[in-house]
């Protein structure tokens, strides 16, 4: 399924492909901020897909298929965590289907991004949990299993404290031995994986979290307290109570979200899950039915609160057909209807599929030569290389490592649209808005990498920006670099 599905998502010209190769080649802290804020996310996840990149760029299907392998990952997951609920087979396949056809899922399948394996990790710490509660191997296996997914993308905290608050309620049940087991075990990746970065951030930056947080750090190389709010306040509403009410509503309809990446995407499951939960709350249930809907309802709460964006609700998504399930089961158990349940959940199943639209993001695209096509444009050492957006930083591992690849900071003095939002415009930092005028000096050479198909930028804040930092432009000596699939190419200009 993968082979079919785009492979030039934003994020993986972003940061996905430029952060592990940063890490590997000792680049972190040379080049500035080249992915913008996102150039000092952990990117220890992303290196086995840098690997396959760097090594297999002439093979985008295998790349592909690759990719693929961490969703049928999920789906086995999600599998066995519904074998603990349901003893049919036709249940099991049917959760598993109501999970693994959200669009959301399935528009990240073979691509980049690392949150739905790292989402089946903590669906796979979840299921040792609910296993067996009462043996200590489950809490070795789970809290491994979570540790790993935290430590490698701190966004995905709010489960964790999920499982924190339900195993603290239950403290008396399952006794503090297995609580401390489970915490121990939990520590040696996170610490491993998300430490070891986070030192390393803070020995570079002095900073851990760099550029986040920086109103409680005060590092001296970014300018303002937090990119928290920049970068996810626009998937909120003013209003916390009515986020938290309409957020399963926005999660559904395209329309709702104001956002370039969910063109034409319709998916009411995530709707129908949150209904389900609520009801099930009003029924009789087992531990682990109430372990589940605990965990589902403090963790979508948790998340809501903290970030309300679309791919940290993942393992919620993978939850969601046993929700709906066991919800519908209760219901007609309840008035004695147990023979028109299935009935009911096939109707349903096919009303929510047939509901289902295929959002555009990431582009329909698949490149058949080429993973990447970039073109090694012959820079000189020591030479400055300007780059005009984020979506740019996929194209320097391809260049010369000699030189230095810094992201045009907008300065402060540079008015902006408010419909410019694909370049750098998250980064404020006098301390490098001083070093890139000063490295563009006296830098023997300097050069300017754009994306020509940029319709968010006019040319105009490029030529303000570059005459700030002491450079002039012409466009017209324009030269091609690279070029991806959607149709985005990308011009190197040398401008000193």
């Amino acid at each position: 399924m993968s082979l079919g599905l785009g492979n030039s998502e934003y994020d993986m010209l972003n940061y996905h492909f430029y952060s592990p190769f940063a890490l590997l080649t000792n680049r972190i802290g040379y080049d500035i901020f080249p992915a913008g804020v996102r150039s000092y996310f952990n990117p220890i996840a992303d290196i086995p897909f840098y690997y396959l990149v760097k090594y297999f760029n002439n093979y985008p299907y295998f790349i592909a298929f690759i990719q693929g392998l961490y969703y049928g990952f999920f789906c086995f997951v999600v599998y066995l965590l519904s074998k603990l609920y349901f003893r049919s087979k036709f249940l099991c396949c049917l959760s598993v289907f109501f999970a693994g056809s959200s669009m959301l899922l399935l528009a990240m399948t073979g691509c980049s991004f690392i949150d739905i394996q790292l989402s089946a990790l903590i669906l796979l710490g979840f299921y040792f949990l609910v296993k067996n509660i009462h043996q200590e191997k489950n809490f070795i296996f789970s809290g491994l299993s979570m540790g790993i997914a935290l430590g490698l993308k701190l966004a995905f905290f709010p489960y964790i404290l999920a499982v924190l608050f339900i195993l603290f309620i239950l403290r008396k049940k399952i006794g503090f031995k297995n609580i401390i087991t489970f915490l121990i075990s939990f520590s040696i990746p996170f610490l491993l994986l998300g430490g070891s970065w986070m030192a390393y951030i803070w020995i570079k930056f002095h900073n851990p979290f760099f550029p986040c947080f920086n109103g409680v750090f005060n590092s001296e190389y970014y300018s303002t307290n937090t990119v928290y709010s920049q970068i996810y306040d626009e998937y909120k509403d003013k209003s916390a109570i009515l986020n938290f009410l309409k957020f399963p509503i926005k999660f559904s309809k395209s329309g709702l979200w104001n956002n370039w990446m969910f063109y034409n995407l319709t998916d009411f499951k995530f709707l129908t899950a949150c209904i389900c939960s609520v009801l099930f709350i009003f029924f009789k249930k087992g531990f682990r039915s109430k372990f589940l809907v605990a965990f589902w309802l403090i963790s979508y709460i948790l998340c809501v609160v903290s970030f309300s964006y679309y791919r940290f609700f993942i393992p919620l998504l993978g939850l969601s057909g046993i929700i709906v399930l066991k919800s519908c089961s209760a219901i007609f158990q309840k008035y004695h209807k147990e023979n028109y349940f299935k009935p009911f959940i096939i109707v349903l199943f096919v009303l929510l599929t047939v509901t289902l639209s295929f959002p555009l993001y990431p582009e329909r695209d698949r490149a058949s030569t080429k993973f990447l096509f970039v073109n090694d444009a012959h820079i000189e050492s020591n030479s400055l290389v300007l780059l005009g957006s984020e979506s740019t930083s996929f194209i320097i591992p391809f260049q010369n490592p000699k030189a230095r690849y810094v992201n045009m900071i907008i300065p402060k003095d540079i008015k902006l649209e408010k419909t410019c939002w694909e370049p750098v415009f998250y980064v404020y930092s006098d301390y490098y808005e001083k070093r890139i005028r000063e490295y563009a000096k006296f830098a023997p050479h300097v050069y300017f990498i754009y994306r020509a198909s940029n319709t968010l930028v006019d040319r105009s804040l490029y030529e303000k920006c570059l005459n700030f930092y002491g450079v002039n432009i012409d466009f017209t000596k324009s030269t091609y670099i690279a070029e991806v699939p959607g149709g985005h190419i990308f011009y190197i200009v040398k401008l000193k």
